[in-house]
């Protein structure tokens, strides 16, 4: 059995080898053979700059939810910008802004 996909709607059938269309988009659809994607293999891991931003939120009781909230999206941001950052610069960003 091979697996074929609809350009225009996406919609993935199994069926013999062969040419097929769409049965929701009609003939103009000749759907193509794709490869069944391996599943993808998700490791989480932790930083310590991470460990850093949220002992510093958890033990400043004087911040609301929401500045805790923010620092937490900025710090976020920083990270998804692939801005490498140690302990002691997470400590100082949190530092800085409040």
């Amino acid at each position: 059995m091979v697996l074929y996909e609809c350009p225009k709607c996406g919609r993935r059938v199994e069926k013999p080898k062969g040419v097929y269309y769409c049965s929701v988009c009609g003939p103009s659809a000749v759907m193509g053979e794709v490869a069944p994607a391996p599943e993808p293999i998700i490791v989480l891991k932790s930083h310590p700059a991470m460990h850093a931003v949220w002992s510093v939120l958890d033990l400043d009781k004087t911040l609301s939810p929401t500045a805790k909230n923010v620092l937490w999206q900025e710090f976020v941001a920083a990270w998804n910008r692939r801005r490498l950052i140690t302990n002691e610069q997470a400590e100082a960003l949190l530092k800085l802004r409040w």
